[in-house]
């Protein structure tokens, strides 16, 4: 049981678009964090949402707590794209591909949000 997860866990580690995928998503986990740790300021306000429609109340403020919130869902997805597809390689290799690419188009659009968000402040 214990050389089928070893073996498992090694042709996931030597497919070589699984680490390509590992590589880009870690890198923009770790912008991301840098990027929230110097621009988070504990005493400010924050803009957390922008409605385009709505013709009242457009900006949704908020305070600190919630860019904490925007910091745990990049962790979130980061460790859960990691966990899901290599539990799922062994049977559907393209599979944890898609869950790979889809979490590099997530974690992309996370740090485009901020950054706008952060843009209006």
């Amino acid at each position: 049981m214990i050389t089928v997860f070893m073996r498992a866990t090694n042709t996931f580690f030597h497919d070589r678009i699984v680490l390509f995928f590992l590589t880009i998503n870690t890198f923009l986990f770790v912008v991301y964090e840098i990027f929230l740790t110097l621009n988070y300021d504990p005493d400010a306000s924050y803009f957390i949402q922008y409605r385009a429609g709505a013709s009242v109340d457009e900006y949704k403020s908020g305070d600190a707590t919630d860019i904490i919130f925007f910091a745990v869902f990049a962790a979130l997805v980061y460790a859960l794209q990691f966990l899901l597809s290599k539990k799922i390689y062994k049977d559907q290799k393209h599979a944890a591909w898609a869950i790979m690419s889809s979490s590099t188009l997530v974690l992309t659009l996370t740090i485009l949000a901020t950054w706008a968000l952060f843009k209006l402040r």
